[in-house]
Parts: structure tokens; C-alpha cells; sequence
């Protein structure tokens, strides 16, 4: 049983080495090896590189485990089955095939465990292992390995509070606490330097090609986005070329009141503040308050573009494309989930309102057949979802050769950066926030899609949802802006009704809101800079360290008091 925990042990113990070992690989690891793929092809090499070194791993070595018999077939097949196997498997990036694999490494080593006293590996080599007290282990080796060990704190700890300005420490790759292969950088940042494009050039290159480009907007909250949106959209070349926008914001069924709001000539800038925010509170879904301030102030420019003349002919049309669904019949929470959450055909109708407005541009003598869509995140990502399809989904089998889709750079919705921050790295190191890539000649579009980690979503590259991808601001420059003049304008009693529709935890925080937008009329918050991931990869780090360096510790006192028994028995 000794032999057994202390066997259990040195595999725990070569497990976290490798672990430690794959931090300086991901300074030079490939981009297209995922990362739990990357950890065991370490591991594969670390095993192979000890048994050359040792005839056994590191940590029998110094805990002085012997393989009696066959150590070379035993070696390989630990490889195969720890190092390679769940290489290749992982390779595929599977989250069902990686569990499966989970279970064929731990299932048959308990039931060989329980039968013949032995793993999985010493069956199939047919080798037997046991303890040798007359091996001992050189004290500098184990010197070595501790210093070794010490790299992932030691540049953390350098990264978090010593190199970076505090203008950095908002780095997307900081969340992680992951070094990032240099030359997957450099690869990087040569591509983009080559293929790069102004982002408005490139949106508007795309309908000389295709009638329906569909940008793929981030998070709802964030604020910079839209300012990109208005610069491509709130321009003359727009206007005469496309000219209407259909946005996912807006429920259908109030597309008569938008138009009459686009089509009024207010009294003064007071009143059109106050339209403009009835329009877009009683327009975001079937929340009780739509607080964002970006399509305020988007929905406020477009009418200001478009009556910017009197005889101003080149104008913008906004088209709502959201359910239909408003809170007349709604009394209680259940009735709200049921349509807010439960509705499974969201983004068939969002589609079929597209596809509705696209046809009628098509049927109009004076239109030009062009529509920009904005939608976001997952209703824009083609083909991956497990259940209901996506909007674009729709777009795509509807008009196959009309239809573009481009990404907007972003973070999960965790808040995690895409392609674990290289990209935003890459902008970093050039200095530029502002360009666009076509997927088509650019080896970027090659890469795993990242941003929406579902079976579904595996072994699909960025080429194959998007044609291409535009980057405008870096994340530690976006920011959510809520709140807006006006807002609560003889709305303070229906927003506490509805917030009372769904529970009496929601009505509190409510109430507490309405007090804090009373005060100031806008607030502004970095609230895609969250670093809780950085927390736990630390977290994965120290314990590792800690369990290592009890370990090698034991060792250490060991051979010294053992040295120090031989000198004064020699005395």
C-alpha cells in the first residue's frame, strides 16, 4: 500500500512538473495546438526525455522507484497513454471526446488497480516496479528542478507588479496569467501588417459584392463599438450606397413609432432628447428599462444626420427587427420568462423581419437593394448552435451568395479575450486599434474560433463564420456608458411596476438604480477589465508550486540527514 500512494504520488508529481515545463513551451508553442493539447504533448516529451535521462520519470528517480522489468515498453506505453492519447484527443477540441477520454485513463487503472495490483500501463508492458533504497539522488538535481519550478511565479509576480506600466495592466492576456508564443506574435502581427484595411474602406468594399453585410456586434453594453458603427454609417457614402440599417435593438412592432420619430421636426433639442429616449427605453427587448447609452446616442446622431439640411436628400433608415412582444399582457415573472427566455424561434423571427425588409428594398424602384445588419455575438455566428439556429443562420440559406458576415473584435461572454489575447497583444506591439482583415487571403482566418466554446463550435475557424474581422479599439479602452438624459421622464412609476413583475430582488436593485441615475445623468465603467480568470490560473499555479515543493522538500531533508547520519557514522 507504501509503494502505491508513493507511486500515485510521483505521477502527480511528474503531472504538475509538466505542468510547470509548459509554461516557457507556451512562449514558442503554435497557434494551432490548443492549449490542453499542448500540456500533454509536454508531458509526452518530458516522460520520453527522463526515461533517456533516468531509465524511469524524474520523480521515481528521486523518490527511488525502480522498473524491474521492461522499462522501455513500460515507458512507451505510459507516453501513449498519459502524454499522446489524450494529445490527439484533445487536438480535436472536444469537451465529449476529452471527458470519454477522462474515463478510458482512470476507469481501467482502477479496475487493474483492484485485480492485479497493478495499472493500466504495467499490464499491457508487463512490467512490475518496486523500491530501491540504494539509489540517491544528486541534491543539485533537485536544486535545479526548484528553480525550474519557480518560473510561473516568478514571471507573474514580474508581470503583475513589476515590468508593465500601470497603462497595461489591463492586458487581455493578464486575465489568463499565460505567456503568449512569440512566434505565433510575430506571425501575427506580419499578417496584419500585410492584409490589414481601413475598417470603414473594408464594410463598404463588401457590398460591391454582397447586398447584406451583417456586422458582428460585441457585448450589448459596450460603448466604443457604436462609435465605429457611426462613423460607418451617419456618412453621405452610406446613405447613397446602402441606406438602411436593420438593428437587432427594436422590436418590430414599434417600427411605426420610430418612423414617425425619424420623420419629425421637434420644437427643440429638449424635446428630441425626450423622444429619442422614449424610443430607445421601451426598445431594448423585454428588459423593464433599456439603460445603454450607445444606442442613444446613435439613434440621437442618426436623426441629426438626417435633418442635418432641409433639402438633404441622402438619408438613413433604421429598421427594428426583435420580437414582437410587448409588456401589455405580462403580470408575472413566469409569463415574462416565458417570453423572454423560452421563446425557442427568437432568431427565426428576427431573420424573417430581415429578410422581410431586405425584400421590400429589393421590390422598390428607389432603393439601392442594400441592408447592413448589426446583431450580436451568438445570433451572428453561423452554423455552431447546438439547438435553434442563428439569425444569420437564416440569412445565409435565404440569399447564400448576397449575404457577408464580419466580426467585430470582442470577449466572450465571460469576458475572456478571443485567441486567448494574442490579437489584442499584436495591436499593442503595432500600435494600432483600427484595422480590418479579409478572411479570404489572410492566414488569420485559419485560426479556431474561440468565442463560443460549445461542442458545436469545434473545428470551426474564423473563415468558415466570418469573412472577416474588424478590430477597433483595444479591450482595455472598452466601456460600458448607462444612463441618459431623460431617461426616467415620466417613466418612474411603470419602470417600478414592471421591475416589480419580475420579484421583489429586482424591484430593490431598481429602486437603488433610479437613486443613482438621479444624481448624474450618465456613468461610465471599464466592465470588460474584470480579472477574476487571473485569480484562478494563479490559484492552478500556486497550488501546483506548493505541492511540488513539499515534495522536493521531503527529498531534500532526506538525503541531507542522510549524508549527515553518513558523516558522523564515518566519525
Amino acid at each position: 500500500m507504501k509503494l502505491l500512494f508513493c507511486r500515485i504520488n510521483c505521477l502527480l508529481c511528474d503531472l504538475c512538473f509538466s505542468y510547470v515545463l509548459l509554461y516557457p513551451f507556451l512562449f514558442i508553442k503554435p497557434s494551432y495546438i490548443p492549449f490542453f493539447s499542448a500540456y500533454f504533448l509536454v508531458v509526452s516529451i518530458y516522460f520520453l526525455i527522463t526515461y533517456f535521462l533516468f531509465k524511469r520519470s524524474l520523480f521515481q528517480y528521486f523518490f527511488k522507484i525502480e522498473i524491474a522489468r521492461n522499462p522501455k515498453v513500460y515507458t512507451f506505453v505510459k507516453v501513449a497513454l498519459i502524454g499522446l492519447f489524450p494529445f490527439i484527443l484533445t487536438y480535436m477540441h472536444s469537451i465529449t471526446i476529452t471527458t470519454l477520454l477522462l474515463v478510458l485513463l482512470v476507469l481501467p487503472n482502477i479496475f487493474t488497480g483492484l485485480i492485479r495490483r497493478k495499472s493500466i500501463g504495467q499490464v499491457i508492458a508487463r512490467a512490475s516496479i518496486q523500491r530501491n533504497l540504494n539509489v540517491v539522488p544528486k541534491i543539485y538535481y533537485i536544486i535545479g528542478v526548484c528553480l525550474i519550478a519557480l518560473i510561473p511565479f516568478i514571471h507573474q509576480s514580474v508581470k503583475e507588479y513589476g515590468i508593465y506600466s500601470k497603462e497595461k495592466t489591463y492586458f487581455s492576456n493578464t486575465r489568463i496569467s499565460l505567456p503568449l508564443s512569440v512566434l505565433t506574435k510575430a506571425k501575427y502581427a506580419n499578417n496584419i501588417v500585410k492584409h490589414k484595411e481601413n475598417p470603414k474602406d473594408y464594410v463598404m468594399r463588401l457590398f460591391d459584392k454582397y447586398d447584406i453585410v451583417v456586422l458582428c456586434e460585441r457585448l450589448h453594453p459596450e460603448y466604443t463599438q457604436w462609435e465605429f458603427f457611426s462613423q460607418l454609417i451617419l456618412n453621405d457614402d452610406f446613405a447613397d450606397k446602402v441606406g438602411h440599417v436593420c438593428t437587432e435593438f427594436g422590436r418590430s412592432c414599434n417600427q411605426p413609432q420610430l418612423e414617425k420619430y425619424l420623420s419629425t421636426v421637434f420644437d427643440s433639442e429638449e424635446e428630441l432628447k425626450k423622444a429619442t429616449a422614449a424610443i430607445v427605453r421601451e426598445n431594448g427587448s423585454l428588459w423593464p428599462l433599456w439603460d445603454n447609452k450607445n444606442i442613444y446616442d446613435f439613434i440621437l446622431n442618426l436623426y441629426k444626420y438626417n435633418h442635418r439640411t432641409k433639402d438633404s436628400c441622402s438619408q438613413v433608415m433604421l429598421h427594428f427587427s426583435d420580437i414582437a412582444k410587448t409588456w401589455n399582457n405580462i403580470t408575472s415573472r413566469e409569463e415574462w420568462e416565458n417570453v423572454f427566455y423560452r421563446i425557442e424561434s427568437r432568431d427565426s423571427i428576427m431573420a424573417t423581419n430581415i429578410i422581410h425588409t431586405y425584400n421590400r428594398l429589393l421590390n422598390d424602384d428607389t432603393e439601392k437593394g442594400k441592408l447592413l445588419v448589426v446583431v450580436n455575438t451568438r445570433h451572428a455566428f453561423k452554423d455552431i448552435m447546438p439547438k435553434d439556429r442563428a439569425c444569420i443562420d437564416y440569412l445565409c440559406k435565404a440569399f447564400p451568395s448576397k449575404t457577408a458576415c464580419v466580426l467585430i473584435n470582442g470577449t466572450t461572454q465571460l469576458l475572456m479575450p478571443m485567441k486567448s489575447g494574442m490579437w489584442d497583444e499584436v495591436s499593442l506591439a503595432l500600435n494600432d486599434f483600427s484595422w480590418a482583415i479579409d478572411f479570404e487571403n489572410c492566414s488569420l482566418g485559419n485560426e479556431f474560433f474561440d468565442l463560443f466554446p460549445i461542442p458545436t463550435s469545434n473545428n470551426r475557424k474564423y473563415k468558415n463564420l466570418f469573412n472577416g474581422i474588424v478590430y477597433y479599439e483595444h479591450p482595455s479602452n472598452f466601456q460600458r456608458e448607462y444612463g441618459y438624459e431623460y431617461m426616467l421622464e415620466n417613466f418612474k412609476d411603470t419602470l417600478l411596476h414592471r421591475s416589480a413583475v419580475l420579484g421583489d430582488n429586482y424591484l430593490a436593485r431598481e429602486k437603488q438604480n433610479i437613486s443613482r441615475y438621479e444624481l448624474m445623468a450618465t456613468e461610465t465603467d471599464k466592465v470588460f477589465l474584470f480579472k477574476i480568470f487571473n485569480i484562478l490560473f494563479l490559484t492552478i499555479h500556486y497550488i501546483v508550486l506548493v505541492f511540488l515543493g513539499i515534495n522536493l522538500a521531503i527529498v531534500f531533508i532526506r538525503e541531507l540527514l542522510k549524508q549527515r547520519t553518513k558523516k558522523f557514522g564515518t566519525a
